[in-house]
């Protein structure tokens, strides 16, 4: 609503805002008590801006219902993007800033990212991290910025668009950004980078390909001390298909250890550390999962493929994984309007008739966000079986093993609108629909 960019000869246009929000603060008093009709309507309704930071000035939390409380921590959320664009915005402006007055620079300031660092005591890769954002946003992401400054998205998911598709030319990026910005407030991180990667490699699939084999050869293992006085070892920069074949075995070896005084993560930490000191027991490559076209496999196209768990991964990859595993168990799954219609083996033993039509419907969990794939998730009831839901296809669906607890122990339900589509309701009364038929 309000230009966070203050510039010399804007008095009579700040004087303007200033009484607009002084009117609004009379107006005010019909939101002021948290049993008022309509406060979280009014709070999800007003946009980012002096309105809504009034309004939510004037609230005591401790007094509002629980459906409230959500209605206010989205509306908070919302003015922190607003505010995150006006940090993007003054550090554009100081970026061409030559002297402490007004004098302007034809180019970024040299070393911008010190007076951005001393400022906001950041560290040198922070702040030049920050910088790039800022000029990113209001250059060729100018959709992006607005985005953020409406309140819509905050400044990681606005990191995500900008440097997912920061190899691709800018028409292209611009091409692909635009095709994203409506569902992107409704997107988790993950969800938004699987999409956005997604569209790259089936808009531009050469350009999609330069990034994976130049970001490859960047590829490293990285050693970094904690505050604790333990260690983080990192590699970045590897094949998905290997790092998603090496969890899926360490999990394997995880679950094959059975029960002992470890949690499930120190297992899979400990097998780690084994594997790589020659210690673990264990032999073979891990199958991978992956969702792709036999158009693709065949070479007529070059869509991508996808992991579930991971994400999209090139045509070019995707056949090499199915080339690396013949002996694998292949569902093949026949849709129509993009909905699963049937569904069969296509190789090996064959799996129970309902799990395998599950499966091959939802990639991942059906829980708001999550990604962690449907062959390593719970089939639940949609409809309990002790209250008389049948074992049937239609009322069964994958949630991973913490959003199943989160649905029997957290006071979460969700009901099936369509084959692929269900609703969840949470314990505050706010509702999530969670489209699983295409994953991001």
């Amino acid at each position: 609503m309000f230009d966070q960019t203050v510039k010399s000869g804007q008095n009579e246009s700040q004087n303007e805002s200033q009484n607009e929000y002084l009117e609004f603060l009379d107006r005010l008093d019909s939101f002021g008590e948290p049993d008022v009709p309509g406060l979280a309507e009014a709070l999800g309704q007003t946009d980012p801006g002096p309105e809504l930071h009034a309004l939510l000035a004037g609230l005591d939390l401790s007094g509002l219902t629980g459906y409230e409380l959500v209605a206010a921590l989205k509306a908070y959320s919302r003015m922190v993007g607003h505010f995150q664009a006006g940090v993007m915005t003054a550090i554009s402006e100081i970026a061409f800033r030559a002297d402490p007055e007004f004098g302007h620079s034809s180019r970024p300031v040299e070393f911008v990212a010190a007076e951005v660092a001393s400022a906001l005591k950041l560290t040198r890769r922070s702040a030049e991290a920050q910088v790039d954002l800022a000029l990113s946003l209001h250059g060729r992401y100018r959709d992006v910025r607005d985005l953020l400054r409406d309140g819509r998205i905050d400044s990681w998911r606005a990191r995500i668009l900008t440097e997912t598709t920061s190899h691709l030319p800018a028409d292209k990026a611009l091409e692909v950004i635009r095709r994203v910005l409506a569902d992107a407030p409704d997107l988790t991180g993950g969800q938004l980078r699987a999409r956005l990667t997604r569209i790259c490699m089936e808009a531009f699939p050469e350009n999609a390909r330069a990034a994976v084999e130049g970001a490859l050869a960047q590829r490293r293992v990285v050693v970094e001390a904690t505050g604790e006085g333990t260690a983080n070892l990192l590699g970045l920069d590897l094949p998905a298909d290997s790092v998603m074949a090496i969890r899926k075995r360490i999990n394997l070896l995880a679950r094959e250890l059975g029960k002992d005084e470890r949690t499930h993560d120190q297992k899979r930490a400990d097998i780690l550390l084994d594997l790589l000191l020659g210690t673990a027991i264990g032999q073979g490559r891990a199958q991978v999962d992956i969702v792709v076209d036999l158009s693709t496999l065949a070479g007529i196209d070059e869509k991508p493929g996808h992991i579930p768990g991971w994400g999209p991964v090139t045509a070019e990859m995707s056949r090499r994984i199915v080339s690396e595993q013949p002996d694998a168990t292949w569902v093949g799954t026949v849709k129509k309007n993009g909905n699963p219609i049937t569904s069969g083996i296509l190789r090996r033993r064959p799996t129970v008739a309902q799990e395998r039509s599950v499966l091959g419907m939802h990639a991942t969990c059906v829980f708001p966000g999550c990604r962690m794939p449907s062959s390593d998730s719970d089939l639940d009831h949609t409809v309990a079986h002790s209250d008389g839901g049948p074992t049937v296809t239609e009322n069964l669906a994958p949630l991973c093993r913490y959003h199943h607890r989160v649905k029997h122990e957290g006071g979460w339900s969700y009901r099936r609108e369509c084959p692929g589509l269900h609703t969840w309701t949470s314990p505050l009364g706010h509702r999530y629909t969670v489209d699983s038929r295409d994953p991001p």
